[in-house]
């Protein structure tokens, strides 16, 4: 009965495109995380301070949320070059010219 759905699972992640290599470290490594953020609310009365009064706590935060803004922060200053633009243009005067049939859409 496991195997059926396991099979049923991993067939409705194939077939959404979902890639299976994260869903494996996640199902390995979820229930140890929820022991240990359990255990470490319980030894701060339920404060979540705890995860950031330390230094080392507080650089690996600044390091994550860095690798999180920095590509976002790029990408919306990076403008596409005029060598992509032009290659572009010259392929669709190019497909005019040649009578190419979708020539009439562009």
């Amino acid at each position: 009965m496991v195997a059926c759905a396991v099979g049923v699972l991993g067939y409705a992640l194939h077939a959404s495109e979902i890639p299976l290599a994260p869903v494996v470290p996640g199902m390995v490594l979820g229930p140890l995380f929820e022991i240990n953020l359990r255990r470490s609310l319980l030894m701060s009365d339920g404060s979540w301070a705890i995860f950031g009064t330390g230094p080392t706590a507080v650089v690996l935060l600044v390091v994550s949320f860095a690798l999180l803004v920095i590509p976002l922060a790029f990408r919306s200053t990076r403008r596409p070059s005029t060598a992509a633009n032009a290659s572009v243009a010259g392929a669709t005067s190019a497909n005019k010219a040649m009578g190419s049939p979708n020539a009439a859409d562009e």
